[in-house]
């Protein structure tokens, strides 16, 4: 990991960073050699001090994690004031964070025999902090030219200040140095639940409105949730419980793997592209995120025949309802319609803040997928990309041949990075 600073601003009063790292189990207590100075431990939990930058301004600041006897992805801290009182963030301070910024997951996206690589760029200018995570990936038939996607799921930039004169700085700084790389273009997912498509000046890329999404407030009771439903829904899934259909959660490696082959089958089955494929290696690494960042739920028919299954990503805020897939020959008992009915049970009764459902396969109102989706709940967000182009001759030149070249393959040509299909 890189260094990492932590910036408060507008502050009344002093106080403690609570922290922990993920280092490949869920998070624990870092070991010593990554405290900052003063940091103490106290009932196994560990303290560092927040230091004034000036008389409303404090932070800490930690060194790169690179020890080999604990392996750092990610960190979470909490605040702990001087008055006693906890904080997350709220004082004026967004602390961004979840599944998809972890490193771990982005390794999922890097075969063993690539040449990708997972990068970030770190801006920070006057305590601020401007941070993009990306995979670079070299472009074929080309003169060591790399273009970078933000990862599969919902990423792209977050940045400690709004501010158009700190953004336009670290934008011109990110391309700067992605010109300096051979990198020539970019696509950025962006986050639903972030909007961190503002952190984006008129100057630095292209915004698009992808589509809608579903999720869920968890905050709100089952009654009002089951509000969303249509009766006759609900009464099919009240029935098709009182006939044995059963769905049963686990973290169990062998569960997970036995989805995967569910999954894998039905993407063969509706010949979706093949970087949707997601294989046994894809799988395994999914244990590496730690036993608390995912969970896996499978379906069962009444005489106890697994029949449908859903992967779970989680964050410590945000629970992904991140692959599905069933088997037909058990439609009649509805598999994803008891798959979600159940999730959203149980993550009301958790800690999780919000359920994301995604959205659909195209950005169509009347998709199915998204008219399936819309039968849990009528909350929605906006999913956005961003087109980031660096060097414009270059990326016109490649589309042009790619163009003259696959004249048959007009279902990805208003795509971005075109030329990789």
């Amino acid at each position: 990991m890189h260094n990492v600073e932590i910036v408060l601003n507008n502050i009344e009063q002093g106080g403690f960073i609570v922290w922990t790292v993920d280092a490949g189990n869920g998070h624990v207590a870092p070991i010593e050699d990554y405290w900052p100075s003063g940091t103490y431990m106290q009932d196994g939990v560990v303290y560092s001090p927040l230091e004034n930058i000036n008389s409303n301004s404090i932070s800490v600041d930690f060194e790169p994690f690179q020890s080999g006897e604990q392996l750092v992805s990610s960190l979470k801290f909490k605040i702990l004031w001087d008055d006693g009182n906890y904080d997350v963030g709220n004082n004026g301070q967004i602390i961004y964070y979840d599944i998809y910024f972890n490193y771990r997951y982005l390794n999922l996206y890097i075969s063993k025999d690539s040449q990708a690589l997972i990068e970030s760029f770190v801006f920070q200018s006057d305590g601020e902090i401007f941070f993009l995570p990306y995979i670079r990936r070299p472009i074929m038939d080309s003169s060591n030219l790399w273009d970078f996607e933000t990862v599969y799921g919902y990423s792209g930039p977050i940045s400690t200040n709004e501010n158009t004169e700190f953004l336009e700085l670290a934008w011109q700084n990110f391309k700067r140095l992605m010109k300096k790389i051979g990198i020539i273009a970019g696509l950025i997912r962006f986050h639903p639940f972030f909007n961190n498509d503002r952190f984006c000046t008129n100057n630095s890329l292209e915004v698009h409105y992808e589509r809608d999404t579903v999720w869920i407030d968890c905050s709100r009771d089952l009654t009002e949730v089951l509000g969303d439903y249509s009766k006759k829904h609900l009464r099919q899934l009240n029935s098709l419980e009182a006939k044995g259909v059963k769905v049963c959660p686990s973290n169990d490696v062998n569960d997970l793997h036995k989805f995967g082959e569910i999954y894998l089958e039905k993407m063969r089955s509706i010949n979706a592209r093949e970087e949707y494929h997601f294989d046994r290696e894809y799988f395994n690494g999914i244990t590496k995120l730690g036993s608390n960042n995912w969970m896996v739920y499978l379906a069962y028919t009444p005489n106890s025949k697994i029949m449908g299954g859903c992967l779970l990503l989680f964050s410590e805020r945000f629970c992904h309802y991140h692959l599905s897939g069933s088997l037909k020959e058990y439609i009649k008992y509805k598999p994803n319609d008891m798959l979600r009915h159940t999730v959203i049970k149980d993550m009301l009764e958790s800690n999780i803040e919000k359920i994301h459902f995604g959205g659909g396969l195209t950005r169509d109102i009347n998709d199915g997928l998204f008219s399936f989706k819309l039968k849990f709940s009528k909350q929605l967000c906006q999913f956005k990309v961003g087109y980031c182009i660096v060097d414009e001759k270059k990326y016109k030149s490649l589309c042009e041949k790619w163009e003259a070249k696959y004249p048959e393959k007009q279902e990805f040509a208003n795509f971005f990075l075109k030329y990789r299909y």
